[in-house]
């Protein structure tokens, strides 16, 4: 099978980072790009297969209508408990949690 493509989006640097060790430590074979601004991710988002993003950061109303239009398998980061959903990783990561969820957005994006 053919190595996905993860894009990381957060402005928090020190998030971006433990993302990526959980992606590598859970054995996800994927390559990883890393956005921490919504310009970033603007540029780097159609080299992507599925999306990994914060709910809450700057240029935010801007980065969801950049989410819905290109329509890619998403999971969003928060620190926000009463946010709730299949695709929903919570701060601080549970291991069983974020492994279950990038699990059910490449598998969206295998089924694309």
């Amino acid at each position: 099978m053919n190595k996905l493509t993860a894009l990381i989006i957060d402005d928090e640097p020190e998030i971006l980072e433990v993302v990526v060790d959980q992606l590598e430590s859970s054995g996800f074979n994927l390559l990883v790009l890393q956005a921490s601004s919504f310009d970033e991710a603007s540029k780097l988002i159609h080299q992507a297969d599925i999306v990994i993003s914060d709910i809450n950061m700057p240029g935010k109303d801007k980065l969801e209508t950049l989410l819905q239009t290109v329509n890619k398998p998403t999971a969003r980061i928060t620190g926000y408990d009463e946010v709730t959903g299949p695709c929903i990783i919570h701060k601080p990561f549970q291991i069983d949690e974020f492994e279950s969820v990038i699990k059910l957005i490449i598998e969206q994006s295998r089924a694309a």
